[in-house]
């Protein structure tokens, strides 16, 4: 069965987080952030749905795509912390054939929120997080499928309607923050696996074509309230 969240679900649970770590938090970061990866499907129905006749791709083309956007670090019980993000994303899949390149790429909000452990290592401060993210597709997507002969390819826009309108799945990776200035920059390793379908029907058995992502970020946070061992005395 897949699983299922409703919005306001989801809206209630970010409210219940930011205010028990705005009552318990010792130390509060807010910044930008952005970042370049690799986005792609996966699921056995997407590998059958590749290997139908007349659309032998293959998995190996390399689908870049970007991410930006907001970002809040509140400190609750050293060495934790919660992460909540928001960003706008552009990202899809591509697929290589001996003579063929199709590409998707879709218009999305991407709402991670996860729990980071951090310790400091030489002049910053090492993260390893792991949490939900929710997808919320917008606007519309596109198919652009051109030839070895051809640079120009044939684009076809598919609607908001046939992607599914509210997908959630797993995030984890590593961060390091080093202090500069009255805040910290952050470069971020991360991945990304849907665990709900990127179509709300299909015509393949078990509409099992799930997103997945991996990304490389830069960004900067901005120290709102410190921890106190750096509070100066």
């Amino acid at each position: 069965m897949p699983v299922r969240f409703s919005k306001k679900t989801v809206v209630l649970y970010c409210v219940m987080f930011f205010n028990c770590a705005l009552v318990f938090c010792f130390d509060l970061s807010i910044g930008l952030k952005a970042g370049l990866g690799h986005f792609s499907f996966y699921g056995e129905d997407y590998e059958r749905y590749k290997a139908r006749a007349g659309l032998q791709y293959v998995r190996s083309e390399l689908k870049a795509g970007f991410s930006s956007g907001l970002f809040a670090i509140l400190g609750i019980i050293d060495p934790l912390a919660i992460q909540a993000e928001v960003f706008y994303t552009r990202g899809g899949d591509g697929q290589k054939a001996k003579y063929v390149l199709r590409h998707i790429n879709a218009n999305l909000w991407d709402i991670p929120i996860f729990l980071k452990g951090r310790l400091a290592i030489g002049p910053g401060v090492f993260g390893f997080f792991v949490g939900a993210e929710f997808i919320l597709p917008f606007g519309e997507g596109y198919v652009n499928i051109s030839t070895a002969t051809s640079n120009n390819g044939d684009q076809n826009s598919f609607p908001f309607a046939s992607m599914n309108p509210f997908q959630v799945g797993v995030v984890f990776g590593l961060d390091y923050g080093i202090p500069l200035g009255p805040g910290k920059i952050y470069f971020d390793l991360r991945s990304f696996w849907c665990l709900t379908p990127f179509h709300p029907t299909s015509h393949i058995e078990k509409n099992d074509v799930k997103a997945s992502s991996i990304l490389l970020m830069i960004g900067y946070g901005l120290d709102l309230i410190k921890p106190q061992e750096e509070v100066p005395q």
